[in-house]
């Protein structure tokens, strides 16, 4: 009888996985709605290097994600409260550099006061791996997004309204100085 390499084995275990479940969820109440993902990637380019550089031995990865998370939807008289968390492992299998635990958050309350003004106040967090095409490099570099907003309209005809937006944004990276 011959072995499997731990290599295959690991494959072949994702892959019944993900053919078994590739995401479960389970419904607690009408309001919060957790869920577990996993995923599997092969990437013939990982770092979206150009065909013509020279002294790269490796190109291609395999990537393993693992997710939970958390969806709330709760309308609270004419307002309505959503949200999700989620924080996810991210695993390379020859790039092992870049492994990392991902966060993501969000909030936000759609109000409203009256027939006449409604809007949204809210905000997220996010923290990812920056994205390849951005710098070909094989140094990990985590992005951390955070961003608030707070909106509003005022409905003064029944065919118009009027809704300025201003909301900020703010994004930093972990990475060496490029």
């Amino acid at each position: 009888m011959s072995s499997i390499p731990p290599s295959r084995l690991r494959l072949l275990s994702a892959a019944v996985a993900l053919l078994a479940c590739a995401c479960a969820r389970a419904e607690i109440s009408d309001t919060i709605h957790p869920y577990v993902a996993i995923g599997y990637t092969y990437d013939d380019n990982l770092l979206r290097l150009p065909d013509n550089i020279t002294g790269v031995t490796q190109r291609s990865d395999t990537i393993t994600q693992a997710q939970a998370g958390l969806i709330v939807d709760r309308p609270i008289g004419r307002q309505r409260l959503t949200g999700s968390a989620k924080v996810s492992r991210v695993t390379f299998n020859h790039y092992d550099e870049l492994d990392y635990n991902g966060k993501d958050f969000r909030g936000d309350l759609a109000w409203q006061l009256g027939n006449r003004f409604s809007g949204n106040l809210g905000g997220n967090y996010q923290q990812t791996l920056t994205p390849f095409t951005d710098f070909h490099t094989s140094d990990r570099n985590l992005r951390v997004q955070r961003q608030a907003y707070f909106n509003g309209a005022w409905r003064f005809h029944p065919s118009w309204q009027r809704r300025p937006d201003p909301h900020a944004v703010r994004i930093r990276t972990a990475g060496p100085e490029r």
